[in-house]
């Protein structure tokens, strides 16, 4: 079986540094699971290692798309196997290491099945649905199809609601079978799963405020307004950060009033990727500063 270590965890948890340590020493190939990483020139809101840093040690999947581009979970998945299998042809092992839980939940369901191509009429029906019905509704109608796919999923995620709804009435299937099918992709992986935790809330929430005034130390919102100016408005500046930047470059709130939103905005992406990590099988839980136990577990991993 091949072997694959994952780190995940959720913002400010320090995933990029102890990825970038363990891969220095172990000589693993890191492969950045961040869906706004990918994107060109969302450099400091991101916190993307440093250019003197990607140079020594090679990130896969950052910086591989233009801001003006779209990025979807399957064309991750996809990606990430193209990674994968150059990885294994040098002998090498992945690593595997971000916060984008989305993308860690389908590869760990075995990626995104081949669902067909999208049907373009089945989509405007459920968005006129939606607007129609709502989305409570919505979510109702999932359940009936299926129960097991709507355990997973929130009741307000719109996102993942239409997308199983859209899965179903593509295919025929129900998603939660299709997925299950799906998870014998992974039966040759043996995984190393590691979910990078603090002791409690309020640890991870001063990290939340340190990486905050960090990014504005260093020239965020020139990076913000750069990208606006160069791109226009484009998706990724949806994103935690870029969007309340955004808002303050446009007068809608003061330069006190954004940093408040940004915290507060941060810490519910955190809320949301520890929800996603709860719900997952096979994790091994590490306290953020249990280096020594982490590289221990890491070091017997690999050497079995």
């Amino acid at each position: 079986m091949k072997k694959i270590i994952c780190i995940l965890g959720p913002t400010a948890s320090g995933k990029s540094n102890l990825a970038i340590n363990l891969s220095d020493k172990y000589n693993l190939q890191i492969i950045s699971v961040d869906s706004v990483m990918v994107y060109k020139d969302f450099n400091i809101g991101t916190s993307k290692p440093s250019k003197e840093i990607l140079s020594n040690i090679k990130h896969r999947l950052i910086d591989i798309k233009k801001p003006n581009e779209n990025y979807s979970t399957s064309e991750f998945i996809k990606n990430l196997y193209q990674e994968l299998d150059k990885i294994y042809l040098k002998n090498k092992i992945p690593l595997l290491v971000g916060g984008s839980m989305q993308y860690f939940n389908a590869f760990f369901q075995g990626g995104l099945s081949d669902t067909g191509a999208i049907d373009l009429t089945i989509r405007k029906k459920l968005e006129s649905d939606l607007e129609n019905d709502g989305l409570d509704e919505m979510y109702k109608k999932l359940s009936k199809i299926d129960n097991d796919v709507v355990k997973n999923i929130h009741q307000n995620d719109k996102y993942r609601i239409l997308r199983m709804l859209e899965i179903y009435f593509t295919t025929g299937d129900k998603p939660s079978r299709i997925f299950s099918e799906s998870k014998k992709k992974n039966l040759n992986f043996n995984f190393l799963k590691i979910a990078l935790l603090t002791k409690n809330r309020q640890i991870l929430h001063n990290l939340i405020i340190d990486r905050m005034n960090f990014m504005f130390e260093n020239n965020f919102i020139e990076e913000v307004s750069n990208i606006r100016n160069t791109y226009g408005t484009v998706r990724p500046l949806s994103s935690v950060g870029y969007k309340q930047v955004v808002e303050y470059l446009d007068n809608k709130s003061d330069y006190d009033n954004m940093k408040e939103k940004i915290l507060y905005a941060t810490r519910q992406l955190a809320k949301r990727q520890l929800t996603w990590i709860r719900h997952m099988h096979g994790l091994t839980v590490h306290m953020n500063n249990d280096s020594v136990n982490i590289d221990n577990r890491v070091e017997d991993y690999l050497n079995k």
